[in-house]
């Protein structure tokens, strides 16, 4: 047959054309969904998305946090509105200013607040038109909740021009969203349009207007703000004018380092201040009250408990039950539960009198935990009793990308430590600084005694990553975890070999060690160690209210960063351990390198302190001495109403002007 003839009659045929089709479809197929495909531009991905349920499609350009894939957790959302002229030709044109040219300068909106690390998913979108269409911005909000794990009570939108402020006054969008920060807004007069009155009394978001205060360009922003609060009593808008910068201060207000105004804080701190009430079920079912149910514990034939919640079936508000029958159990491990929450924690308590263990307690990448001695009511005051004749070992710890736990009521006796609450430096890059925050931890009403090193290690004394461990046959130096909103209270801490409580790299949220009675510390007798309280580098804390006594070191030693207050304390006989002294004061201060800071803190982080009503007794040195090491120290620092002597090193700026504290 003719060749020619042959492939006329089978580009004819049936099959053919099936086939033809079929590769035509592929085809469309592909080039559709390759519209939702990512290329990328200046740190962002550049994605087409759906605006309507007509198909329409906008680009815009989306900033996943480095670790986003690997995380489980839901990430804050900000929508960032771009001026008119931002909305060129190309997608790219966005890149001109504002967040999306900061994150493209590597500047990535991360930042530690409350004791948490967070970062942001940012969708930056590019519209075609001069203005925002209010109505597709809420369906692009409902493409990316659905698409991206999402925070859906922490949404915000940022941005220049008149669109971010105007946006408060739409009633779709405004309902889900938590907060707006508005950078050289250009807004506009409320006052005679009553309708949008209306929505943002019905629908009230916190908008913070950050500008030049020498720029002519602002247009009535003093009588938006007028007009909205005149209608919106319970959400006061607020308006911050920044001196010395021009027009655009895209540079300063999106950069984490960057703080505004009173709020001593930058814009992702603010608006994380906001939240919506999230619609988000959690993974577990918790019954009303926390009502949980109990789940008694059978322990190995070697004594020992080891649960992977990962595979273990159990809910938030569910009670683990140590039975004192049972006695004596080694040691008790929990690792990976994650399914309770701030109101119903998982529960692990003593029933039927004093649970024994001889090892201790163990929490690995755990959240949300109460651990409590309180089985037996008043018939034992430390339902936990951890004790090990050959004095090695830890009492209780917790450690891994660990958060929310609460210690109380257990008696730690001749173990090498009490509490070890810390990660230290690690070859996984989920477990080092600044991925993690071990953080919202409360360890209360606890008796620990006769310690071999020290009754409480909290947080890592290498913050700086300078010691090194082996990864994959290479010798490397990871920054150590760090912590946060860490509170110590009640404890008894008595006889330890070394410090009786030592909190470090505890760099963020509120830190309190308050009200605990500690007795007798440093039979070592080492000249760096045997401190009653001390906190190291980068931590801040309110230590008050304490009664130390006898310690061979200081009696509150503060090597922290930030402002460190210490106050109404009772501190006596330090130096005096053993009849061994050391010129030990009562109260010391010094500084310590802090170069690198936690995401959102200068660099270095400078102290401040205020030390003040203390009643100071025996010491072998000064009631109180301040050294300079480091010259990082901030003015405006307070001595107030401390009896005895102080020696204060030359070069510090400090007042006994009482006008400053902050309690």
């Amino acid at each position: 047959m003719n060749h020619l003839i042959f492939i006329k009659k089978f580009f004819s045929t049936t099959i053919f054309i099936k086939v033809s089709k079929f590769i035509i479809a592929f085809i469309f197929t592909i080039l559709f969904y390759s519209c939702f495909q990512q290329s990328a531009t200046g740190n962002q991905d550049i994605i087409t998305i759906p605006v309507n349920t007509k198909g329409s499609l906008t680009q815009g350009l989306l900033y996943l946090p480095e670790n986003y894939k690997k995380s489980l957790v839901r990430y804050p959302l900000i929508i960032n509105l771009n001026e008119e002229a931002q909305n060129g030709a190309t997608v790219k044109d966005i890149l001109s200013y504002g967040l999306p040219a900061t994150i493209a300068k590597g500047i990535h909106p991360k930042i530690v607040s409350e004791g948490r690390i967070y970062e942001f998913v940012v969708f930056s979108p590019q519209v075609s038109k001069k203005l925002y269409r209010n109505n597709e911005l809420g369906y692009i909000l409902s493409y990316l909740i659905k698409k991206y794990t999402i925070d859906t009570a922490k949404i915000y939108v940022t941005g220049t021009g008149i669109y971010t402020s105007t946006i408060t006054a739409d009633s779709v969008f405004t309902k889900k969203i938590a907060a707006v920060v508005a950078v050289n807004p250009i807004t506009l007069n409320f006052s005679q349009n009553k309708n949008a009155q209306n929505i943002i009394k019905q629908y009230p978001v916190p908008l913070l207007n950050i500008y030049s205060a020498s720029d002519t360009k602002i247009i009535s922003e003093a009588k938006f703000n007028a007009s909205a609060n005149a209608v919106n009593l319970a959400v006061k808008y607020k308006s911050i004018g920044v001196v010395n910068v021009k027009h655009a201060i895209e540079d300063i207000a999106f950069n984490p380092a960057s703080t505004f105004g009173s709020f001593g804080i930058n814009i992702y701190q603010w608006m994380l201040q906001h939240s919506k009430n999230s619609l988000d079920k959690p993974a577990e079912t918790v019954t009303s009250n926390c009502k949980g149910k109990k789940i008694y514990i059978v322990k190995n034939s070697d004594n020992n408990v080891y649960i992977d919640g990962r595979s273990f079936s159990y809910n938030a508000g569910d009670t683990f039950v140590l039975k004192a029958s049972q006695n004596p159990y080694a040691y008790f491990e929990l690792a990976y539960f994650t399914r309770g929450t701030d109101s119903c924690p998982l529960v692990i308590i003593n029933e039927g009198g004093r649970v024994k263990l001889t090892t201790g307690f163990s929490f690995t990448g755990c959240r949300h935990l109460k651990i409590t001695g309180t089985g037996t009511g008043t018939a034992d005051r430390y339902g936990f009793y951890i004790s090990q004749d050959q004095g090695y070992g830890v009492g209780i710890s917790a450690q891994g990308r660990s958060s929310n736990i609460e210690i109380e009521h257990l008696e730690i006796y001749n173990k090498n430590y009490g509490v070890w609450l810390k990660h230290e430096a690690d070859c996984t890059d989920s477990l080092q600084f600044p991925n993690w925050i071990l953080h919202d931890v409360s360890i209360h009403d606890n008796y620990i005694h006769h310690m071999l090193q020290e009754g409480m290690y909290l947080g890592s004394t290498d913050p700086n990553g300078i010691r090194t461990i082996e990864c994959d046959g290479k010798p490397l130096s990871p920054k150590p975890m760090r912590l946060g909103n860490i509170h110590i209270y009640n404890n008894i801490i008595d006889s330890t070999w070394r410090g009786g409580i030592q909190l470090s790299g505890a760099d963020s949220g509120y830190n309190e060690i308050n009200n605990n009675t500690i007795t007798n510390c440093g039979f070592e007798y080492n000249g760096e160690q045997g401190n009653g309280i001390i906190i190291g580098g980068y931590s801040h804390a309110d230590i008050n209210d304490n009664y130390v006594r006898t310690t061979f070191g200081a009696g509150i030693f503060s090597l922290g960063a930030g402002l460190v207050k210490i106050h109404d304390n009772m501190i006596d006989s330090s130096g005096f351990l053993g009849g061994k002294g050391k010129g030990s004061s009562n109260i010391m201060v010094d500084t310590r390198p802090t170069n690198f800071p936690s995401p959102g803190q200068p660099n270095p982080v400078l102290t401040k302190f205020y030390i003040w009503n203390n009643k100071l007794g025996a010491n072998t040195d000064y009631n109180i001495r301040i050294y300079k090491t480091f010259n990082t120290y901030k003015s405006g620092n307070i001595i107030y109403n401390n009896n005895g002597n102080t020696s204060i090193a030359i070069g510090i700026k400090w007042t006994q002007n009482p006008t400053g504290l902050k309690k």
